[in-house]
């Protein structure tokens, strides 16, 4: 009875340390996940520093204009 017991417990250890493993791998991709995510919100905060153009679209015309300096 008792190397069942310890076998009982042997495998509950196991399957702990299972669950456990993944849970961390989880939190790990979770927290990369949201790294990813600040890194994207990060970059909507940046100041635009090109300068709008002064040449206007002809109406009727399609397409874009392009100006650069």
């Amino acid at each position: 009875m008792a190397l069942a017991a310890f076998t009982l417990i042997q495998s509950a250890a196991k399957n702990l340390r299972l669950n456990l493993n993944s849970i961390f791998q989880q939190t790990c991709d979770l927290a990369s996940q949201l790294s990813n995510l600040r890194a994207i919100y990060a970059v909507s905060e940046i100041e635009n520093h090109v300068v709008d153009g002064n040449e206007r679209l002809e109406i009727g015309c399609e397409g874009i204009s392009l100006e650069f300096e």
